[in-house]
């Protein structure tokens, strides 16, 4: 039996870093209604560096709920000139493979897919918010 799907949020103000942190079997709608929600609370949200953790879920998004998450975000951020940073923490393959689809929905952000949460902090810490670093997975993972 699967674990029901919780989404939890950390906002670390000092370095001005967003956390989302998924568990359970992967529920689209909640997880997009649960991202909205955070964001609606922020001031000018794209501000912050994103980490996504998905490393304690399981399943995949829905396109069509990605989708809602990127015309809501555009509709938020028309008007802000900004180049964010999104971390993706995953340890599954096709979970890699797949996270380049929301680059098109989020033209506006850099985002790369890192196994460890060490390797996504020092990205933060290393590239400026406009870096277009090269992949974040060593040859030997």
């Amino acid at each position: 039996m699967s674990l029901k799907f919780r989404l939890s949020h950390r906002l670390d103000e000092a370095r001005n870093r967003l956390y989302f942190i998924m568990r359970g079997a992967f529920d689209s709608r909640v997880f997009v209604d649960g991202v909205i929600d955070v964001y609606a609370r922020l001031d000018r949200p794209w501000r912050y560096d994103r980490l996504f953790d998905y490393r304690h879920s399981s399943g995949t998004p829905d396109f069509a709920e990605l989708q809602r998450l990127a015309q809501w975000w555009a509709e938020l951020t028309q008007n802000a000139d900004y180049q964010g940073r999104v971390a993706i923490l995953t340890t599954d393959a096709l979970d890699r493979v797949r996270a380049p689809i929301a680059d098109a929905l989020f033209p506006k952000d850099v985002r790369r897919v890192f196994a460890h949460e060490s390797e996504a902090l020092d990205w933060f810490a290393t590239f400026p918010p406009n870096s277009r670093s090269v992949s974040c997975f060593p040859s030997s993972a």
